[in-house]
């Protein structure tokens, strides 16, 4: 990753190596002490803003942008298909000045009837030496005319990526059930539910324009109802070079977690930069695109 990146101008500070008897700095064992906390964060447990009442999350899911908070949006269907197979790797960085500490790769198969996305995390380098840290999800369903459509949802993390979440997506009982895998716990299903993967896949799907989203999310140990801003496109710097890109952020309520998403039109509305905010809305980490592969017979698709 790190040539190309310098190929293209792209080239974040990096952390030192480490070498023979080298002493490890205060500054840089703070910032080590902050690689576990910042892969916590890549799967914020938001508190969303309340929803007036007529957007409850039972009539929210993945909606059209409306102008008025009091004024419900109708469902949409998806506009564009993904390709069938991919996947984008990620150089992982901590905080504003950009200090490199792992990668992560997320995969697809989005076939006609089914789909499985997969996201992986990892410290690597003196992070990964000092603090090894890992995070992965997989999301698993079905695909229907509305999209993607999960049944299932798990979450593992920690020094040893040791599974902590288990979702189960039950439609014909409209219930969810989710929370560690050692004490499940069964909350109502509202329809259009997503979790945090087919989330930012069927993002990638939908019709995007200027304005907001209502969408219930599940991370894993809770359910909540986000409102997300669609705003107008700009141009960004990632390894793998300039992109014109659409950006999709998460309404930020003072004392709490955000995330904001930003998806290139030219790569299929593919998520090229992933952001990360703290409950003081500073940046905590963000992933940017370093490479995507798909498969051969979609490449070209606008």
């Amino acid at each position: 990753v790190q040539p190309a990146e310098e190929s293209r101008g792209f080239a974040p500070p990096r952390p030192a190596q480490a070498s023979g008897s080298r002493v490890i700095t205060v500054a840089e064992s703070e910032i080590l002490d902050a690689v576990a906390e910042s892969m916590e964060q890549s799967a914020p447990e938001f508190e969303p803003e309340p929803p007036s009442v007529a957007q409850t999350p039972q009539a929210s899911g993945l909606e059209a942008p409306v102008t008025s908070r009091t004024e419900p949006a109708a469902a949409t269907e998806p506009v564009r298909d993904l390709p069938q197979f991919g996947s984008i790797s990620y150089v992982l960085f901590l905080g504003d000045k950009r200090f490199s500490i792992g990668r992560t790769i997320q995969t697809w198969e989005i076939g006609p009837q089914t789909y499985r996305l997969s996201s992986s995390s990892e410290t690597t380098g003196l992070a990964g030496f000092i603090r090894p840290y890992q995070l992965g999800y997989v999301s698993e369903g079905r695909v229907d005319a509305s999209g993607l459509r999960p049944e299932s949802f798990s979450v593992r993390r920690g020094k040893d990526g040791a599974q902590r979440y288990a979702v189960h997506f039950d439609w014909t009982a409209k219930e969810l059930t989710l929370g560690p895998i050692s004490a499940p716990r069964k909350v109502a299903l509202p329809p259009g539910t997503l979790d945090l993967l087919s989330f930012i896949f069927q993002l990638a799907r939908a019709p995007l324009v200027p304005g907001r989203l209502q969408i219930n999310i599940t991370t894993g140990n809770k359910l909540e109802n986000y409102t997300v801003i669609v705003g107008p496109e700009e141009d960004i710097e990632v390894p793998l070079g300039t992109m014109r890109t659409v950006p999709v952020r998460q309404l930020r309520i003072p004392g709490e977690a955000s995330i904001e998403i930003w998806l290139a039109p030219e790569r299929q509305y593919l998520p090229v930069r992933i952001r990360f905010l703290d409950r003081n809305g500073e940046m905590a980490g963000e992933q940017l695109a370093a490479d995507i592969v798909t498969d051969a017979r979609n490449d070209d698709v606008p």
